[in-house]
């Protein structure tokens, strides 16, 4: 496995497993209010950030609409009440600060909203996956903050170099060998791992989230008669473009 997929997975595994707390901590923290920092986002929203010829996408968002939100939330109040879930949970967020510095309730949870999504754009000629994930933003400027000490954790542990710059005036953070890139936008962040190219993709994505004139996933016929097909209460999806 490439350093590059090495770090994707990496980051998109930290990204959900802070994702699958939010509602946990919520649920065990009676002071905690989940309504107070989920922002309701129509499903696969972030299908426009992504290109149109995007060969496999797939969408998650822990606070669905409708009858599954209130599904999942009961579910989790039902966790909250099993000891050894809650200590479960304590020691997964001691492991996560002692291994990247990042507290989970200072940290993590005021910057990143609910939905994630990861997918496949297509293959180089080296028949190398370029892939791509998009994080929801609760508040921005936390999530640069959240942002930078991840990938100080990456140059720490994993020998990665990161250079910051901007591209349309949004904050871009690229791996000195152009192994995997990421960049802040207004709602979300957004990961790229393309060795070589992530640079260029990375502002693909950045000019997709910029200009709704442009052609995205989202437009491509196929995916919305797929979507449309799905129930509408639906927390996850994928779609292959075939």
């Amino acid at each position: 496995m490439s350093n590059a997929r090495k770090f994707l997975l990496v980051a998109v595994g930290s990204v959900i497993a802070v994702l699958l707390s939010i509602l946990a901590a919520a649920a065990i923290n009676p002071d905690l209010n989940p309504l107070d920092y989920i922002f309701l986002k129509p499903p696969e929203h972030s299908a426009r950030f992504y290109p149109k010829d995007t060969l496999l996408y797939s969408y998650l968002t822990l606070y669905p609409r409708g009858q599954q939100g209130k599904h999942m939330l009961n579910l989790w109040d039902d966790f909250s009440e099993i000891r050894s879930f809650n200590n479960i949970l304590d020691q997964q967020k001691e492991n996560l600060q002692d291994r990247t510095g990042i507290d989970l309730d200072e940290d993590a949870l005021p910057a990143i909203g609910p939905d994630v999504s990861f997918g496949i754009l297509r293959f180089n000629k080296d028949n190398e996956p370029i892939m791509a994930a998009t994080v929801s933003v609760r508040d921005r400027g936390k999530a640069e903050i959240l942002l930078e000490q991840f990938l100080d954790y990456l140059e720490d542990e994993e020998g990665a170099l990161f250079d910051k710059e901007e591209y349309r005036d949004h904050p871009v953070w690229l791996e000195e060998d152009d192994g995997q890139g990421y960049a802040l936008g207004e709602g979300l962040i957004v990961v790229v791992a393309a060795p070589g190219d992530s640079l260029y993709w990375l502002e693909e994505m950045v000019d997709l989230i910029e200009d709704d004139s442009r052609e995205s996933l989202a437009d491509n016929d196929h995916f919305r008669e797929t979507m449309q097909s799905l129930p509408k209460s639906r927390f996850a999806s994928a779609f292959l473009n075939n």
